[in-house]
């Protein structure tokens, strides 16, 4: 046997164990770019550094198209704030309307964003207070709403009951510039069935009360 021959084939097999290991090492070093499995190559979000809530459709209950063309049809007076009229409480019902019945924190924080990208120039989140003040009236709406068919008297006392727990919610200002002229329409209706009830009354008497209730509301300018 050739020893120089044999020399030569242990130094080139020493070589080459030397670079599989080399190989060996640098693979189980870097597995990140190995690794084959289904969860590796699933690609995931990675950490947010400015903590804000991330908005996705896909993954979470929010119905965002919505609520952004519903909240994004609210304007503005001219002196920057909102304008607060029966449309705007409409609209902010509607929205309500489609949110889910009982939202996370996070959900609820994912909801305040929303409302933020859409009215930026809403510094003092006016929107987003009224928003979640009808949303809590709802609530406590429910808990004195009658289970029960009411009478003339009972209704109109669950009018005013209403407007009190709406003016300790949003204020006595602002429940008259939202919800004024429907207060109006309600009276108006309660005013006409008593009108309408009153047995002391004749019909030509009735006919008077009655132009007289409709000329009060429509100089409020509901109809």
């Amino acid at each position: 046997m050739n020893t120089q021959n044999t020399k030569v084939d242990m130094t080139s097999l020493g070589i080459i164990l030397m670079y599989a290991l080399v190989i060996v090492a640098f693979i189980y070093t870097h597995t990140w770019e190995f690794q084959t499995s289904d969860q590796s190559l699933t690609w995931q979000q990675p950490e947010q550094s400015n903590k804000k809530p991330l908005i996705s459709p896909a993954n979470y209950d929010l119905a965002f198209a919505g609520i952004e063309q519903e909240l994004g049809s609210i304007q503005y007076s001219d002196s920057g704030g909102i304008v607060l009229n029966s449309y705007t409480t409409t609209t902010l019902l509607r929205t309500l309307e489609k949110l889910p019945k009982n939202m996370s924190e996070d959900t609820e924080l994912r909801l305040r964003y929303l409302i933020n990208q859409i009215h930026p120039f809403d510094k003092n989140n006016q929107i987003e207070a009224l928003l979640f003040n009808y949303r809590k009236y709802l609530k406590a709406q429910t808990k004195i709403d009658p289970r029960k068919e009411l009478t003339l008297a009972e209704s109109e006392a669950l009018l005013l009951k209403k407007i009190d727990l709406k003016e300790k919610i949003f204020g006595k200002e602002v429940t008259e510039k939202l919800f004024g002229s429907r207060h109006d329409l309600a009276f108006y209706i309660i005013n006409l069935r008593k009108v309408m009830r009153n047995e002391h009354l004749s019909q030509i008497e009735k006919q008077k009360k009655i132009m007289e209730l409709g000329s009060e509301l429509k100089a409020q300018s509901v109809i």
